[in-house]
């Protein structure tokens, strides 16, 4: 066996492996044997078939598999022993495959072609970056307040369509005016009108009847993205990013709302059972949760403004050739040449953020212990339970079925090992890049991403 890496000084060389017949043979041989003592023909006992007839069987398939081995192998430990840091997966050129006599096989030459990951310069320079401290003053606590007694309040079906009312709207996105998108959201959501910022679209929902439709520019009527896709469509931030403005509201039925009392009845459902035994003490509980809310969407707001100037601040050249065959042969990401092509600066930009971003990390030493995914899966139950911070979870059968389902859930664990990720980094970034602190208040706050 022979390796060599070809363009050794470029990001995108290439690793060339050449084999013998000594290489795979004797893995071809015994393969064989375990062949004809699993194979059954009529005339034979199970295990007494000729090897020539098992040869002629299966020789080729057998060939095909012990030299996809050989090369695997190879190509790992060659990988890992010249320490080559890779981006994507190795991409096999097989034509040489193709040509290959399997039947009567010989010296194999496979080249492999790898994209390397490039060399950072590391800064913390993100540019203008803002961290915002929300204050909710008693007159929007008052506010926020009524606004949840409307949400938790009694639903009934009305005549009439009023501005203190509510309205159950289907939501169908748009390719073009008056063509659905294929593939695209249609969702049932019940809304309050007063939801509806933009006095226009407001009008003209007021205006339909059942079954009657408005076509709509959904980022202009209501008050945040964060908001539409939360309450609105039920996906996440990154998922509205491929969302089309124009969306097609159907009227479904027109409600009126009966607000909830302030009892606590309300109070267990806002905050949870038994936290609050008055007005005074809901207040008080229901202003700290604002706080922590108004908290986690300032750091993220954070977290994206420093990403986004690093992204743009710190130079990296990319093996761009190689991506673009990379992410189009993977069956996983379901691309074209022709996607890729056509959206390769934001797959560029996505990937360059992976690359900066695993490089601070590393660079700071900021691992992700399993105690620490395990003790985020704990927090996350004691939330969805309205359980105290410090309550055991050990000796609960039904929350440690919870957890057992959740550590059983890769997609889970992913999202988990990303929240950790991220606080990380949102620390690291309070701690080494210059940024400014600015008091908001919360109407303002939400009205910066419209």
């Amino acid at each position: 066996m022979d390796i060599s890496l070809e363009n050794s000084k470029t990001l995108n060389p290439t690793i060339n492996i050449r084999l013998v017949p000594g290489d795979y043979q004797d893995k071809v041989e015994q393969s064989l044997k375990s062949y004809r003592s699993k194979v059954s023909l009529n005339g034979f006992r199970k295990g007494k078939v000729p090897v020539g007839m098992v040869r002629k069987m299966y020789g080729k398939q057998i060939v095909f598999e012990e030299i996809n081995h050989a090369l695997g192998n190879a190509l790992d430990n060659y990988i890992k022993t010249e320490k080559l840091n890779i981006l994507g997966e190795p991409l096999i050129d097989e034509s040489s495959l193709i040509d290959f006599n399997f039947a009567e096989p010989g010296d194999l030459e496979v080249k492999y072609e790898i994209g390397l990951m490039p060399e950072i310069k590391h800064t913390y320079k993100a540019g203008k970056v803002q961290k915002y401290k929300v204050e909710v003053s008693d007159d929007s606590l008052e506010t926020l307040i009524d606004e949840m007694q409307v949400k938790y309040g009694k639903v009934e079906d009305s005549d009439v369509l009023s501005e203190d009312g509510c309205a159950e709207l289907q939501f169908t996105e748009l390719a073009n005016k008056g063509l659905e998108k294929e593939e695209g959201i249609n969702t049932k959501k019940m809304i309050l009108v007063k939801d509806i910022n933009q006095k226009t679209a407001k009008n003209k929902i007021l205006k339909l009847d059942i079954n009657g439709s408005v076509e709509l520019n959904l980022f202009k009527i209501f008050e945040s993205k964060e908001f539409i896709a939360q309450h609105i469509l039920g996906i996440s931030d990154d998922q509205l990013e491929q969302v089309s403005d124009l969306f097609k509201l159907t009227l479904i039925r027109k409600c009126k709302v009966e607000k909830a009392e302030l009892n606590e009845e309300f109070f267990n459902m806002v905050l949870g059972p038994g936290k609050a035994k008055s007005a005074d003490e809901f207040k008080k509980l229901y202003s700290q949760k604002l706080d922590e809310n108004y908290a986690r969407m300032t750091s993220e707001r954070f977290y994206k403004e420093v990403v986004d100037g690093l992204v743009e601040n710190i130079k990296i050249d990319l093996p761009d050739t190689f991506l673009k065959k990379w992410l189009a042969k993977t069956p996983q990401n379901k691309l074209t040449s022709e996607d890729v092509e056509a959206n390769y600066d934001k797959y560029q930009s996505d990937i360059k953020e992976q690359i900066i971003l695993d490089s601070l990390l590393n660079e700071n030493e900021l691992k992700i212990e399993g105690v620490e995914i395990n003790a985020k899966m704990d927090e996350q139950i004691r939330q969805m339970f309205y359980l105290p911070e410090d309550a055991p979870i050990e000796g609960n059968e039904q929350l440690m079925a919870y957890r057992k389902n959740m550590m059983g859930n890769q997609e889970y664990i992913n999202y988990t090992v990303e929240m950790i990720r991220r606080e990380k980094l949102v620390k690291l970034f309070e701690e080494k890049v210059k940024f400014t602190e600015k008091k908001i208040k919360a109407e303002d706050f939400l009205k910066l991403d419209k």
